[in-house]
């Protein structure tokens, strides 16, 4: 039995306590480069798996060359796929602004063409267009009935 005066004596756990096959599955999953494999982990909350995962991910990752951001786009073909965009590190976020500004800026130009004086001009144009052929067919179905 180890003998202390308190827990702050103690190392802190590496891994996860009695789960060697988790460890060993990590481990292999992890071996596994496609980007169509995954991992899934299971159990209850509490257990430290969110912090284990966290801590061999990390270590895995910095063992790792470049990693790249991955960015998932709308598919307008198939709205059921996302499209995947591979981007150098860091690049991602930047990305993710310069979409948001482009929606922003079309979002106030559509504003501003529906607001301009042009619009109104040929707006009120198909108006008096639509409103002169809606009266000469209405001219044409009163003859027809009175016929």
């Amino acid at each position: 039995m180890l003998k202390f005066n308190n827990t702050s004596e103690i190392e802190p756990l590496e891994g996860i306590l009695g789960q060697e096959r988790a460890i060993e599955a990590m481990e292999k999953g992890l071996k596994i480069d496609n980007p169509a494999y995954n991992m899934y982990l299971a159990g209850d909350s509490g257990t430290g798996k969110t912090t284990y995962a966290m801590s061999v991910l990390n270590k895995y990752a910095a063992k790792k060359g470049s990693h790249k951001d991955w960015c998932y786009v709308y598919n307008f073909e198939n709205n059921r796929e996302p499209l995947i965009i591979g981007l150098e590190k860091g690049l991602g976020k930047i990305f993710k602004k310069d979409i948001e500004k482009l929606i922003e800026t079309l979002l106030d130009e559509l504003r501003d063409a529906f607001e301009s004086e042009d619009f109104e001009i040929g707006k009120n144009q198909l108006i008096e267009e639509y409103e002169i052929e809606k009266d000469a067919l209405l001219k044409k179905i009163k003859k027809y009935a009175e016929e």
